[in-house]
């Protein structure tokens, strides 16, 4: 039942049942690649001996704008998709050759740039390798299995069915072959519930969690998700009963990952000298104040030109007005109701 034909069967089923058509592209792609990044790549680290640096708030949180200046900043080093996919140097040189092919027909193709610009050589987050390597975890249900008639959130719930250590073996093997000497940076959403898992398995990984007011980000995550979703499947075919359906599953499981971080967090389960806080105002209104923190978690010592960059930053932070404003009520759900249910998850967010 949790085998890889059965993920993939199921995805096949999903799509042409709920979607209007398989995403065989995905499913044929990512088995095939599966068994030749297996045989193209070797494991000899220590898990002891890797001090990751992990991102694990919630999506649309100021995570991917932290994780890509972090890596420009060399604080750590992160993953491009395209490093993601061939992870093995071996496998990247010997297909650079169909690289810009092959991106013409990547499921990137199907992100708008104004809400998510990715791309092969965009750090992206390691959910994805996830996804690539084994047709599973928070990116499957997400745009795929939330659709089906029967809820499938316990299959992937580490309460019900913990994949934690295949996915943090395949991390390291990914890691290992960056050859660097900066810390591995990665974001990961679905880290942010299994956060005394990760610094158990990484007893030297870092852990930064941002937080942001969730009724902001359930419907931003809900309209990322979407516009994917749009742009690769007959969205007006799907019934507004099943899209209804959809868009609570995806709330229910996003509160649900805030849940958890705060039962691990209140019952004292992870280590707070390891994981910060970072609430999502203080990236905007004190950019300098959120680095200084990030650098003393991580052990780094900023260089003239790091604090440099900082400083102006800090200054662009502040003049920084988003673009797009995002309503529950387009998706269907009240905002005082969200609000009652999210209300352990205030003193997260909220700066003081």
């Amino acid at each position: 039942m949790r085998s890889w034909l059965f993920r993939a069967y199921q995805t096949h089923r999903i799509g042409v049942q709920h979607l209007g058509s398989s995403p065989l592209d995905i499913i044929l792609g990512q088995g095939f690649l599966h068994w030749v990044r297996r045989l193209s790549m070797y494991s000899r680290l220590d898990m002891r001996t890797v001090s990751p640096i992990v991102i694990a708030g919630l999506p649309r949180t100021g995570t991917t704008f932290l994780h890509r200046y972090l890596h420009q900043q060399k604080v750590g080093i992160g993953q491009t998709l395209w490093e993601q996919m061939f992870p093995s140097r071996m496998l990247r040189k010997a297909l650079h050759p169909c690289k810009d092919m092959l991106e013409r027909v990547s499921p990137t193709r199907h992100h708008q740039d104004h809400i998510h610009k990715t791309g092969f050589d965009c750090i992206e987050t390691n959910d994805a390798a996830v996804l690539l390597q084994y047709l599973d975890g928070f990116f499957l249900y997400a745009f795929f299995w939330a659709f089906d008639d029967d809820d499938h959130r316990d299959f992937f719930d580490g309460q019900h069915r913990d994949v934690s250590a295949r996915d943090f073996s395949w991390l390291i093997r990914c890691w290992q072959h960056q050859r660097t000497s900066l810390s591995p940076l990665a974001k990961i959403f679905s880290v942010g519930a299994k956060i005394p898992q990760f610094q158990q398995y990484f007893p030297a990984g870092t852990i930064i969690y941002p937080a942001r007011d969730p009724c902001s980000v359930i419907p931003s995550t809900l309209s990322l998700l979407t516009s994917v979703l749009k742009n690769r499947f007959d969205w007006e075919a799907i019934s507004q009963e099943k899209k209804q359906r959809y868009y609570d599953r995806i709330t229910d499981a996003l509160i649900e990952l805030m849940y958890r971080f705060h039962i691990d967090w209140s019952t004292e389960k992870i280590d707070r000298t390891r994981c910060l806080i970072l609430p999502y105002e203080l990236l905007n209104q004190d950019f300098l104040g959120a680095m200084e923190k990030i650098c003393v978690l991580v052990k780094h010592r900023p260089s003239k030109e790091l604090t440099l960059d900082i400083e102006q930053r800090d200054h662009k932070q502040k003049q920084r007005k988003s673009r797009h404003q995002y309503k529950l009520s387009t998706y269907g759900l009240d905002e005082t109701e969200i609000q009652y249910r999210t209300r352990f998850f205030l003193p997260y967010w909220r700066m003081e």
